[in-house]
């Protein structure tokens, strides 16, 4: 799981200031709260547990829960990249479209292309690009 955005922090410590903008971060700490701001403004709180505990009413544990084996990483996004905005117009929409597929054709890294934070800009980002021109 990667969580992409920034004001990361980890049990009352700021990550930011050791992060690197658009490199993965290995979250190996359980017993934590991790707290952020995801990309799009929302902000999150997750305890990361080193037991898995669900409420055995659950059916379906909650989105919240991660397993204590799970690979957990955060991104530091540079808040002056806005994700999927290929046509550099500040909003994110059906006009970023056919930049999208001429920049995604010329083989070369764009920070607002690398939507799944992989660290790549390919064929890998066309459904999350899908996915925020649905919102």
């Amino acid at each position: 799981m990667n969580l992409a955005g920034s004001n990361f922090v980890l049990d009352g410590v700021s990550l930011d200031g050791s992060l690197t903008v658009d490199v993965p971060f290995v979250v190996n700490d359980r017993d934590v709260i991790l707290t952020g701001v995801y990309t799009d403004g929302t902000a999150f709180s997750f305890t990361l547990n080193s037991e898995f505990v669900v409420n055995p009413s659950d059916l379906v544990p909650p989105a919240d829960v991660f397993s204590p084996d799970a690979t957990l990483t955060v991104t530091l996004v540079s808040s002056s990249v806005l994700l999927g905005d290929f046509n550099s117009d500040g909003v994110t929409n059906f006009l970023d479209i056919q930049p999208f597929i001429a920049l995604l054709a010329s083989g070369e890294f764009h920070p607002e292309g690398d939507l799944n934070f992989d660290g790549s800009f390919n064929f890998l980002d066309i459904v999350p690009f899908i996915l925020i021109l649905a919102n």
